[in-house]
């Protein structure tokens, strides 16, 4: 599926790590697939009581920052994913690590 696009945007109310961006970026790139694949997840931090949809906007997880990351990689062709930093989503609230 990869090989036929050149960016694969995979979206998960989850964290990135054991999920299922983390195994599809693995399988096309050990297939040699030619796109790139840019995965929005959740943090691996703790994330406080909230609305769902604050959160998930907190998280890049909104249909705008969505539409903001898509774009992003579009427009790049350094062959990097898009930049998907909290500074990128205008996200102002930092997110605590678990340790």
């Amino acid at each position: 599926m990869a090989a036929a696009h050149d960016l694969t945007v995979i979206v998960e109310d989850n964290v990135t790590t054991g999920g299922f961006g983390a195994c599809f970026a693995h399988q096309a790139v050990t297939s040699l697939a030619p796109s790139r694949v840019c995965t929005v997840s959740l943090p691996h931090a703790f994330l406080p009581h909230g609305p769902r949809n604050t959160l998930l906007a907190e998280a890049g997880l909104d249909a705008q920052s969505i539409t903001q990351t898509v774009l992003a990689g579009l427009r790049s062709s350094s062959g990097h994913p898009p930049d998907t930093s909290d500074k990128a989503h205008g996200r102002t609230r930092p997110l605590r690590s678990v340790r």
